[in-house]
């Protein structure tokens, strides 16, 4: 009886390191580290096994700092302040991964924790982040969706509609530049010289080349719809310079 009871001991051991070794096997190869600092809305720092580590968030996009488009100029830095106090210097967290270890910078691409909480889906979900897929990592994209539908709903964040940096802000931006556009077309046609309409529409066709799709969605715009809106501005182009002296 004692060898007996010795063997289901053992045997529930095995059974144990089997169910850690499929978790790890299923769930990712968790490494923990320590923020060093955060540089934007979706890059951190985080020295990871004594080596200082540029941190990629999987499956979320925020704004550049810098950028100069009117809406976004502001939610690039609300984003940034807003991951420096989810993840101040000198903080623990967690990091998992998923197919493709890195990037063409070669920055490391990973989900962070923080205890239980996903960092990534918290951009989200505070309004300030998108959903987005880098190459073959998609692991982490519905948490960072649903989170992202949720601030959508509250009207948390860039969807907070009396915010500066409302998507309904952005949206408006793109229509004024239509609007001004097609303002120059109608007094083209009705005699005016065709510089200014020239230069509007150039302006515009810029404006919506540099523009990120995944950002104007939130805006109400696909990219279909943007393609749609370049060819429509090309055409005002076109007419305009077919009568300029």
């Amino acid at each position: 009886m004692r060898v007996k009871g010795w063997l289901v001991l053992i045997l529930a051991a095995l059974v144990v390191i089997a169910a850690v070794v499929l978790v790890r096997l299923f769930e990712g190869d968790a490494e923990r580290g320590q923020v060093v600092k955060v540089v934007d809305g979706d890059t951190v720092v985080i020295r990871v096994a004594g080596v200082e580590e540029r941190v990629r968030l999987l499956n979320v996009d925020t704004p550049e700092i810098g950028d100069q488009r009117q809406v976004l100029s502001c939610i690039g830095p609300q984003a940034t302040e807003f991951l420096r106090r989810e993840l101040p210097a000198g903080s623990r967290v967690e990091l998992d991964y998923d197919l493709d270890l890195r990037d063409r910078y070669g920055r490391l691409l990973a989900a962070v924790y923080v205890g239980p909480t996903l960092v990534n889906a918290e951009i989200a979900a505070a309004g300030l982040g998108e959903p987005v897929v880098f190459g073959r990592n998609d692991r982490f994209l519905r948490d960072v969706e649903e989170a992202f539908e949720e601030a959508r709903a509250d009207e948390r964040g860039a969807f907070d509609p009396d915010s500066e940096c409302a998507w309904t802000e952005l949206e408006k931006d793109v229509e004024d530049l239509v609007e001004e556009a097609e303002s120059v077309l109608g007094n083209l046609q009705r005699g005016d010289r065709g510089l200014a309409a020239d230069q509007a529409a150039g302006a515009l066709i810029a404006a919506i080349d540099e523009a990120d799709p995944a950002l104007l969605s939130g805006g109400g715009y696909d990219e279909v719809e943007l393609r749609d809106l370049r060819g429509r501005v090309a055409d005002l182009q076109a007419r305009a310079r077919a009568v300029m002296p």
